[in-house]
């Protein structure tokens, strides 16, 4: 029963996430899950790319989580 109630909020989170991208699809707006940080002059994807590489020791057993 733990188990299933920690992947409830993900699974939330991917369905929120998704019905956010269809909306931007259907203003005709590219969806961007991550916005751009001109404080630190980075785009989009280096904003994204700069939060994993501050958090990604949270995540120790991720499939996607490099050691550099």
């Amino acid at each position: 029963m733990q188990a299933a109630a920690l992947f409830l909020p993900v699974t939330v989170a991917v369905v929120a996430v998704e019905a956010f991208a269809k909306a931007l699809r259907a203003d005709g707006k590219v969806p961007h899950i991550w916005t751009a940080n001109p404080h630190e002059d980075l785009t989009n994807s280096g904003n994204a790319a700069d939060h994993w590489s501050r958090r990604k020791a949270e995540f120790p057993n991720s499939p996607r989580r490099r050691s550099t």
